[in-house]
């Protein structure tokens, strides 16, 4: 089958994790031997991954879908214009290509240039929680995309009910099985806590570093963003044994994992309302055995079994992350049993097994 892939988010460089799991959703396809063509927006250098770059805005003016993506781009002017250039772009481009069916990541816009340019193949739709939140707040755009496609996927249950879609796919995005040699929690020193994601307000991170003032906690923290310079400054401001390591990949970020003994996703939602979906962060931290501390907000509840495989805090409580943190590290002994169980029942998302997922939805 000859697939074509529409997507506003995608890795420009080896370890870029924007988009990474839609590059991971191409390639389980690949994996099953068809192929797979990626259509993309350009960003403003030159990307170095094998993708078909939509060159919507002259370079310089590119700043609506990279860096730290859109919903967060979304808040400068400058971003509005490209906004608004590629779907037309993107739909001329698509219009060309002789596909067998076609995906679209992210629902808006994507969802609806591949509805005007299917005719009559099967479409995929693929709905994560920026996206949803958009659809939700504009009267009957939600509507018109749920019509573009033939068969939908909503990354969390929470998403599936936003958008009123009664027969959907409900499931994260997959990530590989690492191979990790895990480090041992009960160990003697403060509780190692990873943090592994994009520094952004609906991340929350400020709120799990100021919970962790005065405890034998130490924060391996990787990711880039706006918010990181304000983190650092308020880390050290508290006094908070903190490491910011940048973006990781590849072996740093295996070894990040390896020697953690604890995943924090104290995401919140936003002013505007849009709350967190189904980080694949998350998902790699389950599968290289970590237990987990998240907030209950958003899809992350269908993630984490609250007294299984991690805890689930109020989102924004400091109070309550402190209670949680403190918990964390009196019962560290059983952290290793709550990571093996999240590692174990997570096995059924990684790509090798959602491969056979997606192939079934695009059969129809």
């Amino acid at each position: 089958m000859h697939v074509g892939l529409l997507t506003t988010s995608y890795p420009t460089r080896p370890g870029d994790p924007s988009g990474a799991f839609v590059q991971g959703f191409a390639q389980a396809l690949r994996g099953r031997g068809h192929r797979v063509d990626v259509l993309a927006p350009a960003p403003r250098h030159r990307p170095t991954v094998d993708a078909r770059w939509v060159p919507y805005m002259p370079r310089w003016a590119r700043h609506s879908f990279h860096g730290a993506g859109a919903p967060d781009n979304a808040k400068r002017p400058r971003a509005w214009p490209g906004f608004l250039t590629f779907p037309p772009t993107l739909t001329a481009m698509a219009a060309r290509r002789p596909w067998d069916a076609l995906i679209s990541h992210f629902g808006i816009p994507c969802a609806l240039v591949g509805g005007l340019v299917a005719r009559g193949r099967p479409h995929l739709a693929v709905w994560h929680s920026a996206d949803v939140h958009f659809a939700a707040r504009v009267p009957g755009l939600a509507a018109l995309a749920r019509r573009s496609a033939t068969r939908h996927w909503c990354v969390t249950e929470h998403a599936r009910r936003a958008l009123h879609l009664d027969d959907a796919i409900v499931s994260p995005m997959g990530a590989d099985a690492p191979l990790f040699v895990r480090r041992d929690p009960t160990a003697s020193g403060p509780l190692r806590v990873l943090f592994l994601g994009r520094l952004v307000d609906i991340k929350g991170l400020d709120v799990a570093l100021r919970a962790s003032r005065g405890l034998p906690v130490r924060w391996d923290i990787a990711g880039d963003g706006p918010a990181s310079a304000g983190l650092q400054k308020l880390a050290r401001e508290l006094g908070i044994d903190a490491t910011f390591h940048g973006a990781l990949s590849g072996d740093a970020k295996a070894r990040a994992f390896a020697e953690a003994s604890l995943f924090a996703v104290p995401s919140r939602a936003t002013s505007s309302g849009r709350v967190e979906g189904a980080p694949v962060a998350l998902l790699e931290a389950q599968l290289a055995g970590l237990p987990v501390l998240a907030s209950r907000s958003g899809g992350l509840p269908e993630r984490v079994r609250d007294g299984v495989d991690g805890w689930l805090v109020p989102p924004g409580d400091e109070g309550e992350w402190r209670s949680a943190l403190a918990r964390a590290v009196r019962m560290r002994a059983d952290l290793v049993g709550m990571g093996e169980r999240g590692r174990v029942h997570n096995q059924r998302l990684t790509w090798e097994r959602l491969a056979p997922v997606i192939e079934s939805a695009l059969a129809g």
